[in-house]
């Protein structure tokens, strides 16, 4: 009983038309009380579109649009001041236009002003691609038209994620049936579109214990990779972590198969993971009992341990019998975390947040449910 999150999409979509929007901290004079037009009929009616930061200020947009009968992902790049970039063309750079329809999954910046894409793939089954677009819209050199794959193994993936690798390249994560049972996968990708030395063709197992491994997530490790969690059968399900380098190889201390780091959760996602700043990360989480939600935060340290101060099964930001569905978390700047969560609690239903220390207790001046 494992659920994923659904797709966070940012604009919208009226009449055809595609709209941004900017926060008031960094709108300027390009940007329109209703929104900038991104994509407009006669040129497109813009399907699933999802928006990521550029790290300038500015975002990269991607939608789907039909042409001909086939589905292709198509990328724009709005710059800080609501302009489009006048170097990407006005009609929007193609990911690919292989002649099968492509479904997108994910979008992270390069960190060098460019941005990878990844999609699910219907050109020879249901496989995941990828692509990296530079700056001024070309595709990065080593880089074919179409993508390139980042899994092409038999049965239906699900559930991928990119996390850039700090060195201009990428970090990729998806669930896969190939050994007869849902199980984590990890590939590292260049910025040449090269699979990183260390690391298998159609990605490296997180785990080889029996059962499966799913609905993974990943955080920066900085110089040192990237720290990947995932719920796990261990346990009767619970949620497992791991520290790869960046060549693939597990970080020293950490356990082949990965570290326990929140005991218990039999259904859920994990909604968000956020680095510590001390080799660590909070990770938080939709625990479903029952099939029913409440929101959870755990932390666990730079060796893989949960962190002193936290139980073992997390901490509920707000222990009621009512429903609580978590949305997002982010660093308080400070080594602890801010949480937000939909609770319909009676009388009092809305969006609430919480602000947690590292030893797991709440900051002063914070009320005990949000």
């Amino acid at each position: 009983h494992w659920r994923s999150p659904a797709p966070t999409f940012s604009g919208f979509v009226a009449g055809a038309a595609l709209f941004l929007f900017a926060p008031v901290a960094i709108a300027q004079n390009l940007w329109q009380l209703n929104g900038v037009p991104v994509c407009l009929l006669p040129e497109c009616a813009a399907l699933d579109v999802t928006i990521a930061p550029d790290d300038s200020g500015g975002v990269f947009v991607l939608y789907r649009r039909d042409i001909n009968g086939n589905d292709d992902l198509y990328l724009k790049h709005v710059l800080a001041d609501g302009q489009l970039d006048p170097r990407w063309p006005l009609s929007g750079v193609p990911a690919t236009l292989e002649p099968h329809a492509q479904y997108a999954r994910d979008m992270v910046a390069d960190g060098l002003g460019g941005v990878y894409v990844v999609w699910e793939d219907w050109r020879g089954g249901i496989d995941f691609y990828a692509q990296h677009l530079l700056a001024d819209g070309s595709v990065a050199s080593g880089w074919p038209a179409d993508g390139v794959p980042v899994v092409a193994a038999p049965g239906t993936q699900e559930d991928v994620r990119l996390l850039p690798d700090g060195m201009g390249g990428v970090y990729a994560s998806w669930s896969d049936p190939r050994s007869g049972v849902y199980k984590v996968f990890a590939t590292r990708i260049q910025y040449d579109g090269q699979i990183a030395p260390g690391w298998l063709a159609n990605g490296s197992p997180i785990s080889t214990e029996p059962g499966y491994s799913i609905a993974s997530i990943m955080a920066s490790g900085g110089a040192s990779g990237m720290l990947i969690a995932w719920f796990d059968h261990r346990g009767g399900g619970s949620i497992y972590a791991q520290h790869l380098m960046p060549g693939g190889e597990v970080a020293p201390g950490w356990q082949t198969n990965g570290m326990l780091v929140m005991a218990g959760p039999p259904s859920g996602y994990i909604v968000g993971m956020v680095p510590d700043g001390l080799g660590g990360a909070y990770l938080g989480i939709d625990y479903g009992p029952d099939f029913e939600h409440d929101a959870y935060l755990t932390h666990f340290t730079g060796q893989g341990v949960v962190a002193p101060g936290w139980p073992a099964n997390g901490v509920a930001a707000c222990a009621t019998t009512n429903s609580q569905i978590p949305r997002s978390l982010a660093s308080d700047g400070q080594g602890g975390v801010l949480f937000t969560w939909t609770d319909y609690r009676p009388g009092g239903q809305g969006v609430y947040a919480i602000r947690v220390l590292p030893d797991g207790s709440r900051a002063p001046g914070w009320q005990p449910c949000g």
